[in-house]
């Protein structure tokens, strides 16, 4: 490892990742503890934790985010202890719900965490994972209304197409303040746009786009992500999502630009591309995207 490297008080990458991980579960557990001492009634104690735990993943903290999206079977050898680690928070919820006074007939195994469940993050705890998928299922999307002049919320009086966006990151890029900006800004034309935190899978940017059944994704990539949108656009096609418009935005060498260009994206926009010039081309692919589903 290079001196002045971002990782030089770890050995590994994946060491980096564990100490995080530790860290932020140790901070929402926390929470939660402070949160029910508050409390004596059994089921205000379940509903304070059940409160601070939602709080505390969706917290714009980098512990957090790293909590809510690493299953622990993601970092190899470690993922033992983070199972163990995990499990032991989760056991706050199981004692939470054991003390509640419900008839000896009522059955509590479904909110005893599974002993070997490597493949959910603490986003996934128990009760709140009876409402939550994990966060690599798009679970945590933001919906920003169309807006007109003045913050108004628009709706479709005048028959005019409202676009629906999905703005999201694949891949490990976690620099979202761009994405943010688009998704105020396409927000603020007039269309209803559907952001997601960083870090997706193209699974689960398929998945949503079907369930929302969106005009046009837009990709941010602030790295190298952009290279794994033709994966994107193989899965959209493979999923019958092959009329979706797909937009991607960010820092993209021109060597890389035409090879999206080849693999279906409709177009790539650039470090200082006005908004304006943005919303206009998201808008007009929007229409030929219902075109399109119209003639199908």
């Amino acid at each position: 490892m290079l001196p002045g490297s971002l990782y030089c008080h770890f050995e590994t990458k994946e060491a980096l990742l564990v100490a995080v991980y530790i860290k932020g579960v140790r901070q929402i557990s926390d929470a939660v503890q402070a949160a029910i001492a508050r409390y004596q009634d059994p089921w205000d104690r379940l509903e304070a934790a059940c409160v601070a735990h939602l709080e505390a993943i969706l917290h714009d903290d980098d512990y957090a985010q790293v909590v809510v999206r690493v299953r622990p079977a993601e970092v190899g050898a470690a993922d033992d202890s983070l199972v163990a680690l995990r499990n032991q928070y989760e056991s706050i919820f199981t004692n939470l719900i054991a003390a509640l006074p419900l008839s000896r007939s009522t059955d509590r195994r479904n909110a005893a965490p599974d002993a070997d469940r490597r493949d959910e993050p603490v986003a996934a705890v128990v009760p709140a994972r009876r409402t939550l998928q994990p966060a690599h299922h798009c679970a945590q999307i933001h919906r920003l209304a169309a807006a007109g002049p003045g913050g108004q919320c628009m709706s479709d009086t005048n028959n005019k197409i409202i676009p629906k966006v999905l703005v999201t990151k694949i891949g490990f890029d976690g620099h979202d303040r761009g994405s943010r900006v688009v998704a105020a800004g396409l927000r603020d034309a007039g269309m209803e746009v559907i952001y997601t935190p960083p870090w997706q899978e193209i699974a689960a940017v398929v998945k949503l786009a079907m369930e929302e059944d969106v005009d046009v994704i837009g990709i941010s990539s602030l790295a190298t992500d952009h290279l794994i949108v033709p994966k994107l656009m193989a899965a959209l096609r493979e999923a019958g999502l092959g009329d979706v418009g797909v937009v991607v935005g960010g820092i993209v060498p021109d060597e890389d630009e035409r090879a999206l260009l080849d693999a279906g994206a409709a177009r790539v926009f650039h470090p200082g591309s006005a908004m304006a010039d943005i919303a206009a081309y998201v808008r007009e692919l929007a229409a030929r995207v219902r075109a399109r589903r119209v003639t199908l």
